[in-house]
């Protein structure tokens, strides 16, 4: 009897440790309870899965908001919860939403991504976004010069990252690069220089002269793809017969039909197993070494940010309460291949 006594308080004792490390727990967390974090992400994944983004969309707001709380106001751990948010906003066609999201995407990006890999495919997360945005028309006419100036940045930024990262003899620059080619169509077409792009964008008329200086900053870029396929990665003669077909795609929709001429030709004989009487020179007459590197500076394009993209976006203005903490994040300072002279201001762009 006294063994089973004993037997008995042991076990007593037992569960009334267990229960009171449960209570702590739970006195402790309470409703922000970060290790609900990872059931809320699960949950999430699984709805969008199906299809169910308008239910998908609040329970990635609550896993953001216990982020917020656990790890700081800048917390990197809620930046998968955002991204996949922002996927549900587009999913549903909520465009206006989804851009208020990226301006607050780009704004914890930016206090808490280091140099690397993973900040450049941010920064190009960011322009492919405002190229798109762009596409689909979802601005006001007096917001969409600054939209290609984001644009413009976010990618010119992916360069520069990408050449410090990788130096300026790999083919990672070139995702950047190609990127601002697209943006160049895209300016080129508002201000009314070559056909029309996809989408309504509202187009601007425009001078000869600024239809030549739309046609250089295009095809500077264009030579500096070629030059480090063709110079730098030794590229196959199939891959640089490609880079003389863009710069004459781009020589024919702005209008200069006969270097079009030129570059389709050359790309033939190229592809034929000819080989070019030019050489590298030529591309020299149309843009010399300082245009092409005047091609990848800053964008004279984007206006100041409107008051909405500042750095307090949505629901993220206010405290969320006194429990939480402002997390220390360094930013990173770039280091650029490419002049900041005359940059304009870009708080949401990733610096």
């Amino acid at each position: 009897m006294k063994t089973l006594s004993i037997s008995l308080a042991i076990t007593i004792a037992l569960a009334a440790t267990g229960a009171s490390a449960t209570w702590a727990n739970t006195t402790v967390y309470g409703a922000y309870d970060p290790r609900q974090q990872e059931s809320l992400w699960n949950t999430a994944i699984e709805l969008q899965a199906q299809g169910r983004h308008e239910e998908a969309i609040p329970v990635l707001k609550r896993a953001t908001h216990l982020s917020r709380i656990s790890d700081g106001l800048n917390a990197a751990s809620q930046l998968p919860y955002v991204r996949a948010e922002i996927q549900s906003y587009r999913a549903l066609g909520e465009l206006a939403l989804a851009d208020e999201r990226h301006t607050y995407l780009s704004r914890i990006e930016k206090q808490v991504l280091p140099s690397g890999p993973e900040k450049i495919d941010a920064l190009l997360r960011q322009a492919e976004w405002h190229q798109y945005a762009l596409l689909e028309d979802i601005d006001e006419e007096e917001a969409i010069q600054a939209r290609m100036g984001k644009a413009w940045n976010f990618y010119r930024r992916a360069l520069n990252e990408s050449v410090a990262t990788y130096g300026e003899s790999s083919a990672d620059l070139l995702p950047a690069l190609h990127g601002m080619v697209r943006a160049q169509y895209l300016l080129a077409g508002h201000q009314g220089v070559g056909g029309a792009m996809p989408g309504n964008m509202r187009r601007e008329r425009t001078s000869p002269s600024q239809s030549k200086a739309v046609f250089k900053r295009g095809i500077s870029l264009l030579i500096a793809i070629q030059q480090l396929n063709r110079d730098r990665l030794l590229a196959s003669r199939e891959i640089q017969a490609e880079d003389l077909i863009r710069m004459g795609d781009w020589a024919w929709w702005t209008g200069n039909r006969n270097f079009a001429s030129e570059f389709y030709g050359d790309a033939i004989k190229l592809a034929n197993g000819e080989v070019l009487k030019r050489g590298p020179t030529a591309s020299a007459e149309l843009a010399g070494e300082n245009e092409v590197r005047n091609a990848l500076a800053a964008s004279d394009v984007a206006s100041e940010e409107d008051a909405a993209e500042q750095e307090n976006t949505g629901e993220e203005n206010g405290t969320v309460g006194e429990t939480e903490t402002q997390s220390n994040g360094s930013q990173v300072s770039n280091k650029n291949a490419a002049t900041d002279q005359g940059e304009p201001a870009d708080s949401d762009v990733i610096n």
